[in-house]
């Protein structure tokens, strides 16, 4: 497996991570529905060799949205995974993973709110298909009224986790962004603000009171 890091592109989070994301590790980005974790995800993916498998979404809507967000689109492949047989069919797909490419998983939600065997033994298929390919993952987990009841399982599997924060001042809205959790590194302790405003950029300005 090669040893180059997958940069986020987020310069102050990729400092502290030490140059990025390991090879064959599994990223967690958890968020709310109503957040910007779409525009987040695409940025991170930025023009990398991606498979990205739609859980919920159609396929040829999700790829209009990367085409708008992301330069290079044409690096993506977009499979929409079978509603009916969605770890068999996600299984297959693994097998369309280049070698230092990324894999999305948009949402992991399904997964997470069937039996938690099952759940494991698929986070496992894609740990090792990671391995074999160099490739790093991004599971897209929506926390809404109702959390999966197996997040806890993904969450835990994974190597480092990025809580997207969405809270509403007044008239302005915030984002800042955690991550609680770095398997092979030094924990992050402070969170990270974002600007959504034509793009993904740290936040410079003082903190809403």
């Amino acid at each position: 497996m090669l040893q180059q890091t997958f940069e986020t592109g987020i310069g102050s989070l990729d400092e502290r991570l030490h140059g990025g994301i390991r090879p064959g590790s599994i990223v967690a980005l958890t968020a709310t529905p109503t957040s910007q974790s779409e525009r987040l995800l695409a940025h991170l993916l930025g023009t990398r060799p991606t498979l990205y498998l739609t859980t919920q979404r159609p396929a040829p809507v999700v790829s209009e949205d990367l085409a708008a967000a992301i330069p290079d689109a044409t690096q993506t492949t977009v499979r929409a995974v079978d509603r009916y047989s969605p770890f068999t069919h996600l299984r297959r797909l693994l097998d369309e993973l280049e070698p230092e490419s990324v894999l999305v998983v948009d949402t992991m939600n399904p997964f997470e709110a069937d039996d938690e065997r099952e759940l494991l033994a698929l986070l496992t298929d894609i740990q090792a298909r990671l391995y074999e390919t160099g490739s790093v993952a991004i599971l897209h987990c929506i926390e809404g009224p109702v959390v999966p009841a197996h997040r806890g399982t993904t969450e835990y599997v994974a190597d480092v986790v990025f809580d997207l924060d969405t809270a509403v001042y007044g008239d302005a809205i915030e984002n800042r962004l955690f991550v609680p959790k770095v398997r092979r590194g030094e924990a992050i302790t402070d969170a990270i603000k974002l600007d959504f405003d034509g793009g993904v950029t740290i936040d410079t300005s003082r903190d809403i009171s």
